[in-house]
């Protein structure tokens, strides 16, 4: 809005030649119709002369000091010795009464222009600092968008570099605010000095700075130049700081044909570059970034939680030596109206990621428990496992939604599981286990989804309040054919029942697997060759049948 306002009166006060005439015609009309006012309203003994005031104010205003004092000069001239004091009496002007009116005419003339003048340069200073990053000086990213929007008026091909300092929070918090902002502009003050002046160099978000090329061609001229202007370290008051610095590319029109496309377009490539270990990248039809989808998919998710659109599937856990059910968990399964089925890896992460994890949690507390109340009605005593994410514990009304559903559907806590993923616990671990000691003292059952694939150590299994452990299913799948996950899948099941905990393996696919995990002593399993994840009728169905028995 404020950018709106300066180029409104910029526009203003440096107007176009086909503006100028129009003002300059509008002038010499005011001059015109004051000289006539003044002549058929009987001379300069009447008020009307003050008309002549806004014209000689306007032109001050639009063209300066010496717009001001010229129409002054001149109005002076029309109303000057030869224009009566008195036109039907025919009394002339006394040469002291015209002389003074002509100075105080170029006196507000040039007021005007001397006026105009300190706005133009006030306008300039605040339009330089909303362009302009405070502490590099260098364009932010509404002014290299400004330069760029004007350039490709006469220019159609132009390449925007980003660089992008990765580093730049672990750097803040190892030597402070401060000292990053003297980082950076000692970043800049490189870029400005090691690349030809020919190019437009941005500083567009603290850890960005951004290089309009106007040729492509000379990307990697440009690029090579950038490297041997950035240095790999920085000595900042005698600290040496490491920079890591990626590049990414984009270029228009091909990729875009806005900055603000071609800066997204540009982020991408970085984004995938450094996943690919690469510090330079280019975008191109291969950069798959989903974040345009993910927005999409996100708003219909929000929707979908709402309206109670997604299903909830059960996938039966068994005990591995006598076959008898044991257990369900809870997974989610989301069909889309035009879509069709979306993956749960899709769809899930989205919500970690987001603040849609508690009420899409909530959704699925209240499907599953009331699920669970009437599989309990119709006695089938089994337990219920649902996941949580981090962020879940975050939220202390999620923790009161499982205690108030519990007491809603009289439901025994003890058949209820809660499975929280390893990489949980490498944060915040105090009021994590704070929550789940709550939860378990009202019955609740706690087990580590995932294990053996977080961050967690050894460590926090004695620490956490937790009943149990799930091995992955990526160790399962290898067990057959890799010793090294033979071996770990055997590690976890020993050292679970060395701290009294239950183990549960996911994944199983193969009879093969299933008799390795039994002679283990693993105590409970999932997967495929037991059952796939079903809809709750199918579920009740499958259970009437399931007197076959799975154990060895």
């Amino acid at each position: 809005m404020h950018h709106r306002l300066i180029d409104i009166f910029e526009r203003w006060l440096y107007p176009k030649a086909f503006e100028s005439a129009i003002l300059i015609s509008l002038i010499l009309s005011l001059l015109a119709i004051s000289y006539s006012a003044v002549l058929y309203t009987g001379g300069t003994y009447f008020a009307y002369l003050h008309l002549f005031y806004v014209a000689i104010v306007f032109s001050g205003f639009f063209f300066s000091i010496h717009g001001g004092l010229i129409v002054g000069l001149l109005a002076s001239l029309m109303i000057g010795p030869f224009m009566p004091l008195n036109v039907e009496e025919q009394i002339m002007q006394p040469t002291h009464s015209w002389i003074t009116r002509s100075f105080f005419f170029m006196l507000i003339g040039g007021v005007s222009g001397i006026g105009s003048a300190i706005f133009r340069a006030y306008l300039k200073e605040i339009k330089e600092k909303y362009l302009t990053n405070p502490i590099s000086n260098l364009p932010n990213f509404l002014g290299v968008e400004t330069i760029f929007d004007k350039k490709i008026q006469t220019i159609n091909d132009m390449a925007l570099i980003l660089i992008d300092l990765r580093n730049i929070n672990e750097i803040e918090i190892a030597i402070g605010p401060a000292r990053v902002d003297t980082l950076l502009r000692r970043v800049a003050a490189d870029l400005k000095n090691g690349i030809p002046g020919d190019v437009i160099i941005g500083h567009v978000q603290t850890s960005v700075f951004t290089i309009l090329v106007e040729d492509s061609s000379r990307i990697d001229a440009v690029v090579k130049l950038c490297r041997l202007a950035l240095k790999s370290s920085y000595m900042i008051d005698n600290i040496p700081i490491f920079v890591e610095e990626f590049f990414g590319i984009s270029c228009f029109p091909e990729d875009d044909n806005n900055f603000s496309g071609l800066f997204g377009k540009a982020r991408m490539a970085i984004n995938y570059g450094a996943k690919q270990a690469k510090s330079l990248a280019k975008y191109d039809l291969t950069v798959v970034d989903p974040s345009g989808e993910n927005a999409v998919l996100l708003t219909a998710l929000d929707e979908a939680i709402k309206n109670d659109e997604l299903q909830i599937h059960y996938q039966p856990k068994i005990e591995l030596k006598t076959g008898k059910v044991y257990g369900l968990e809870a997974l989610a399964r989301w069909t889309h109206p035009e879509k069709g089925e979306i993956e749960p890896s899709k769809f899930i992460p989205l919500t970690e990621r987001t603040m849609l994890i508690n009420p899409f949690t909530k959704w699925m507390l209240e499907r599953t428990f009331k699920d669970m109340a009437n599989w309990q009605a119709a006695g089938k005593n089994l337990k219920l496992a649902v996941n949580f994410s981090l962020r879940n514990f975050h939220d202390r009304t999620i923790i009161e939604k499982v205690l108030e559903l519990v007491a809603h559907h009289n439901l025994d806590p003890t058949h209820i599981e809660i499975e929280v993923t390893e990489s949980a616990f490498s944060t915040n671990m105090p009021e994590i286990i704070k929550t789940l000691t709550y939860l378990r003292e009202k019955g609740i059952t706690i087990s580590i989804d995932d294990f053996g694939t977080g961050q967690a150590s050894q460590q926090y299994l004695f620490q956490l309040p937790i009943d149990g452990l799930k091995i992955d299913r990526i160790f399962v799948s290898e067990m057959e054919h890799n010793p090294a996950a033979q071996a770990i899948v055997q590690s976890a099941v020993s050292l679970a029942h060395q701290l009294k905990l239950k183990v549960v393996a996911e994944g199983i696919e193969t009879e093969q697997q299933f008799k390795m995990l039994a002679q283990m002593g693993c105590d409970l399993g999932q997967g495929y060759l037991i059952s796939a994840g079903m809809p709750y009728d199918q579920l009740l169905r499958w259970l009437d049948n399931s007197d076959k028995k799975y154990a060895l």
